[in-house]
């Protein structure tokens, strides 16, 4: 993978930078010396126009040198300071010179600071420094020794080891073994593995950098709008978008008409309901009539919630995966599903129907791919503009990762509470759904009625596209023999 514009820019940036010393003590003593921001004020005069400008003090030794790093050249060779006479009364002017750094015993070495994690718990911390400077030390001069890391501005230590090294030209691994054991090495310029973008990258991860920033957006606007939806959007990220998503996997659309309805959020005015893919399921022992049976069940528990709720707007986001090599009871369920869906929130002011058209790449294991999520979103984004913050954060590599997951519990056909096995229906709605006629028998003939339609289209194609064959072959027979 190629490095991003920024960070390539920054190698760049950091392959011309420029380093001079100025060093105050042979004009200041100690008590005369001037404050860090009159050294800063004065240094810029010098590099008026350097936007990557850094002055840093030395330690130690070293205290009263300045080491300036720089992307471009001072306008002049030395900085102009005032000082007061020192025998006299008044100020007078001087120039400090600007001066290449050189290697001194005032002045520590540069070198590339390596972090070896983990190299200090109860169970490493016996390993001896000597036995990390040893074998880092094949990759470079040790500058530094091996010593226990603290947390930044802090005392304490943070369960790893640091130690500086001045580069040869041997790459550094990825990780060090010592004594059977493997350490991660971090250290400023490494190209390592991103659990979070699942890519590989130097330095900070950019998707993280807008997620943040996405995040930050998010809490300054009122949310109003609460996706509840079955595991299809699994991989969805709600950082991008001016919504809270709910994943309750394995739920019908029954079963996340009853969340909605025990939700207890005020803020929560919008619904999307995305489901489906739960509810066209068929099992080896169904048949059709059962089938469209409990789909009429829990898209009714969906109606009674709408028709509860009237101070509430819906969307249902039809999740029913793309149709590929169905069986007619497979196909029935999808197209009662979606039919009778729209038929029903048809008859609801404050109810609407939204599926996607198609989907850029099949279901994998049931569930869609990040990119089919990314359809899904999309589609969402399409129907309520309103909703997007970042069109880039719609979607996460991690499951429910984006997402608040919650436990799937509940009847599809009724508000019993519970965790039921019969198709999360409860005993009660079992035994009706035995006794209950269709809700809508004409829908059902005539998807049968299309189906069956279908079926008989595509074996006179397939016969009429055997007879064709066999023609030709007759024909392609009869000149071989004539020649």
């Amino acid at each position: 993978m190629s490095d991003s514009p920024t960070s390539s820019s920054y190698a760049a940036t950091a392959s011309k930078m420029k380093v001079m010393m100025l060093d105050i003590r042979p004009f200041f003593n100690a008590f005369q010396a001037p404050e860090f921001n009159v050294i800063l004020k004065n240094a810029r005069k010098s590099y008026p126009n350097d936007p990557n400008l850094v002055v840093r003090e030395l330690s130690g030794r070293g205290l009263g040198v300045f080491k300036i790093i720089s992307s471009t050249e001072p306008d002049l060779d030395h900085i102009k300071f005032q000082r007061k006479k020192r025998w006299a009364a008044g100020d007078e002017s001087i120039s400090i010179p600007l001066t290449l750094p050189r290697e001194g015993r005032g002045e520590r070495r540069e070198g590339l600071l390596i972090t070896i994690v983990d190299a200090a718990l109860e169970n490493t911390l016996s390993i001896p420094a000597r036995v990390f400077n040893s074998a880092l030390a094949e990759f470079g001069e040790v500058v530094m020794s091996t010593k226990p890391q603290k947390y930044k501005d802090s005392d304490v230590m943070n369960g790893n080891r640091m130690i500086v090294v001045d580069r040869n030209e041997k790459p550094l691994p990825d990780r060090l073994v010592i004594d059977d054991k493997s350490f991660l090495l971090k250290y400023r310029g490494k190209v390592w593995f991103c659990q979070t973008c699942v890519e590989n990258h130097i330095g900070s991860c950019p998707y993280l950098k807008q997620f943040y920033e996405a995040l930050d957006a998010k809490k300054k606007l009122k949310i109003s709008h609460h996706i509840i939806a079955d595991s299809s959007l699994r991989l969805a990220e709600q950082v991008g978008i001016k919504a809270n998503i709910t994943c309750m996997s394995g739920a019908t659309a029954g079963q996340l008409a009853t969340a909605v309805e025990e939700d207890t959020n005020e803020i929560h005015k919008d619904i999307i309901i995305a489901a489906g893919c739960n509810d066209v399921k068929v099992s080896d022992l169904e048949n059709e009539r059962s089938v469209v049976k409990r789909i009429d069940a829990s898209l009714k528990r969906v109606i009674e919630v709408i028709a509860k709720k009237q101070d509430k707007n819906f969307l249902f986001l039809n999740t029913s995966p793309p149709k590929s090599n169905l069986n007619k009871t497979q196909e029935l369920a999808h197209r009662y599903f979606e039919k009778r869906m729209e038929k029903l929130l048809g008859q609801h002011d404050n109810a609407l129907v939204v599926k996607v058209e198609e989907y850029p790449e099949a279901w994998v294991d049931g569930h869609p791919t990040r990119n089919s999520t990314g359809t899904m979103m999309q589609t969402l984004v399409k129907e309520v503009p309103e909703l997007l913050i970042n069109e880039d954060m719609l979607t996460t590599g991690k499951m429910y990762r984006g997402v608040r997951s919650v436990y799937l519990s509940g009847c599809t056909g009724c508000i019993s509470l519970g965790i039921f096995d019969e198709g999360g229906f409860c005993k009660s709605c079992v035994n009706n759904l035995t006794m209950k006629k269709l809700e809508d028998e004409n829908l059902f003939k005539r998807i049968q009625k299309q189906i069956s339609e279908a079926e008989i289209k595509a074996k006179k194609r397939h016969h009429s596209n055997g007879d064709q064959n066999e023609v030709e072959s007759k024909r392609e027979h009869q000149d071989v023999e004539s020649s």
